[in-house]
Protein backbone atom coordinates (compact mmCIF):
# COMPACT_ATOMS: atom_id res chain seq x y z
CA UNK A 1 0.00 0.00 0.00
CA UNK A 2 1.37 3.35 -0.84
CA UNK A 3 0.41 6.55 0.75
CA UNK A 4 1.52 9.74 -0.17
CA UNK A 5 1.17 13.29 2.05
CA UNK A 6 2.43 16.21 0.89
CA UNK A 7 1.73 19.85 2.99
CA UNK A 8 2.57 23.53 2.41
CA UNK A 9 3.85 26.79 4.21
CA UNK A 10 3.60 30.12 2.83
CA UNK A 11 5.20 32.65 4.64
CA UNK A 12 3.07 36.29 3.58
CA UNK A 13 5.05 38.17 5.76
CA UNK A 14 8.39 37.40 7.16
CA UNK A 15 9.99 40.83 8.37
CA UNK A 16 11.39 42.73 11.88
CA UNK A 17 8.72 45.78 11.81
CA UNK A 18 10.78 48.42 13.04
CA UNK A 19 13.55 47.26 10.37
CA UNK A 20 12.24 45.59 7.74
CA UNK A 21 15.00 42.72 8.05
CA UNK A 22 13.56 39.36 7.10
CA UNK A 23 13.08 37.26 10.05
CA UNK A 24 16.45 35.10 10.88
CA UNK A 25 16.47 31.98 7.81
CA UNK A 26 13.04 31.51 7.47
CA UNK A 27 12.05 30.68 3.51
CA UNK A 28 9.43 32.69 1.84
CA UNK A 29 7.64 28.78 1.32
CA UNK A 30 8.21 24.96 2.65
CA UNK A 31 6.78 22.41 0.83
CA UNK A 32 6.94 19.00 2.12
CA UNK A 33 6.14 15.53 0.28
CA UNK A 34 6.17 12.00 1.92
CA UNK A 35 5.83 8.42 -0.07
CA UNK A 36 4.89 5.80 2.50
CA UNK A 37 4.99 2.16 1.60
CA UNK A 38 3.61 -0.55 3.65
CA UNK A 39 5.69 -3.57 2.15
CA UNK A 40 4.30 -6.16 4.69
CA UNK A 41 2.20 -5.91 7.70
CA UNK A 42 5.66 -5.36 9.97
CA UNK A 43 8.14 -3.71 6.96
CA UNK A 44 7.67 0.43 5.85
CA UNK A 45 9.64 2.38 3.88
CA UNK A 46 9.45 6.01 3.30
CA UNK A 47 11.33 8.64 1.17
CA UNK A 48 11.09 12.63 2.02
CA UNK A 49 11.44 15.05 -0.36
CA UNK A 50 11.30 19.14 1.28
CA UNK A 51 11.53 22.16 -1.02
CA UNK A 52 13.15 25.14 0.48
CA UNK A 53 12.00 28.54 -1.27
CA UNK A 54 14.51 31.45 -0.95
CA UNK A 55 15.96 33.31 2.12
CA UNK A 56 16.88 37.16 2.17
CA UNK A 57 19.65 37.76 4.02
CA UNK A 58 19.76 40.77 6.71
CA UNK A 59 20.59 44.21 5.63
CA UNK A 60 20.50 46.06 9.16
CA UNK A 61 22.44 44.92 11.82
CA UNK A 62 20.32 44.00 14.84
CA UNK A 63 23.39 43.09 17.50
CA UNK A 64 27.04 44.11 18.23
CA UNK A 65 28.75 41.29 16.54
CA UNK A 66 26.41 41.84 13.16
CA UNK A 67 27.84 45.42 13.56
CA UNK A 68 31.23 44.36 12.86
CA UNK A 69 30.31 42.23 10.09
CA UNK A 70 28.83 39.33 11.08
CA UNK A 71 26.08 39.95 8.33
CA UNK A 72 25.75 37.20 5.54
CA UNK A 73 25.18 39.26 2.66
CA UNK A 74 24.29 36.27 0.29
CA UNK A 75 20.49 35.79 -0.62
CA UNK A 76 20.10 31.40 -0.55
CA UNK A 77 18.02 30.36 -3.05
CA UNK A 78 15.60 27.75 -3.03
CA UNK A 79 16.57 23.99 -2.87
CA UNK A 80 15.61 20.61 -1.60
CA UNK A 81 16.34 17.65 0.75
CA UNK A 82 15.59 14.10 0.38
CA UNK A 83 15.65 11.94 2.79
CA UNK A 84 14.63 8.26 3.17
CA UNK A 85 13.08 5.62 6.45
CA UNK A 86 12.87 1.99 7.30
CA UNK A 87 10.77 0.86 9.79
CA UNK A 88 10.22 -2.82 10.91
CA UNK A 89 7.89 -4.09 13.78
CA UNK A 90 9.87 -6.96 15.46
CA UNK A 91 6.26 -7.45 17.84
CA UNK A 92 3.28 -5.18 18.89
CA UNK A 93 5.30 -3.14 21.92
CA UNK A 94 8.89 -3.16 19.30
CA UNK A 95 9.86 -1.25 16.22
CA UNK A 96 13.18 -0.78 14.83
CA UNK A 97 13.90 2.31 12.29
CA UNK A 98 16.70 3.27 10.35
CA UNK A 99 17.04 6.02 7.95
CA UNK A 100 19.31 8.62 5.91
CA UNK A 101 18.48 12.24 5.68
CA UNK A 102 19.68 14.38 3.20
CA UNK A 103 20.41 11.92 0.64
CA UNK A 104 22.50 13.81 -1.82
CA UNK A 105 24.08 15.99 0.67
CA UNK A 106 23.26 19.10 -0.22
CA UNK A 107 25.65 21.29 2.42
CA UNK A 108 24.64 25.60 2.50
CA UNK A 109 27.29 27.09 4.82
CA UNK A 110 27.68 29.44 6.78
CA UNK A 111 28.87 32.74 4.77
CA UNK A 112 29.59 35.06 8.06
CA UNK A 113 29.22 34.01 12.19
CA UNK A 114 26.55 34.38 13.78
CA UNK A 115 23.02 32.52 14.45
CA UNK A 116 21.19 33.99 11.59
CA UNK A 117 23.26 32.59 9.03
CA UNK A 118 22.59 29.77 7.06
CA UNK A 119 24.19 25.83 8.17
CA UNK A 120 22.89 23.13 6.27
CA UNK A 121 24.84 19.90 8.57
CA UNK A 122 25.07 17.59 5.22
CA UNK A 123 24.15 14.11 4.82
CA UNK A 124 23.03 12.03 8.18
CA UNK A 125 22.65 8.65 9.14
CA UNK A 126 20.48 7.38 12.37
CA UNK A 127 18.64 4.58 14.09
CA UNK A 128 15.93 3.95 16.95
CA UNK A 129 14.61 1.93 18.84
CA UNK A 130 10.65 2.50 19.77
CA UNK A 131 9.15 0.34 22.89
CA UNK A 132 5.36 0.88 23.71
CA UNK A 133 4.32 -0.33 27.01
Amino acid sequence: RLNWNTNATWMITSEQKDTGNPLSVIPKYTINNSLNWTITQAFSASVNWTLYGRQKPRTHAETRSEDTGGLSGKELGAYSLVGTNFNYDINKNLRLNVGVSNILNKQIFRSSEGANTYNEPGRAYYAGVTASF
